[in-house]
C-alpha cells in the first residue's frame, strides 16, 4: 500500500514534530500507514520475482510528490524579495 502525496507531504512535518519531541496522537495512524507502506516495498524488493508492474503504484506516489513539491517550490520562489517593503 503505497502513501498518498498527502500522506507523503506529511511525513516532513512527522519528521520535525518527533524532532522537537512534539508528536500528536494523530501521527500514530501515519506512522502506521508508513511502516505498512516500508515493509510491503521491502519485501517487493527483496522478492526476485517483483517486476517494474509490481512497483509502479510506489513509483507514480513518489512522482506526484516529487511534482507537488516542484509545485510548491515554484510558487514560493515566484514571491518577491522584499514583500515588507
Amino acid at each position: 500500500m503505497p502513501l498518498n502525496v498527502h500522506q507523503l507531504k506529511q511525513l516532513k512535518q512527522l519528521d520535525q514534530r518527533a524532532q522537537l519531541g512534539q508528536m500528536t496522537s494523530e501521527d500514530r495512524q501515519l506512522l502506521r500507514a508508513l511502516i505498512a507502506s516500508h515493509t510491503e516495498l521491502v519485501d517487493l524488493l527483496e522478492n526476485p520475482d517483483t517486476t517494474l508492474e509490481d512497483l509502479s503504484p510506489f513509483l507514480e506516489s513518489y512522482k506526484e510528490y516529487g511534482a507537488a513539491e516542484n509545485a510548491g517550490s515554484e510558487r514560493s520562489d515566484s514571491l518577491p524579495e522584499n514583500r515588507d517593503e
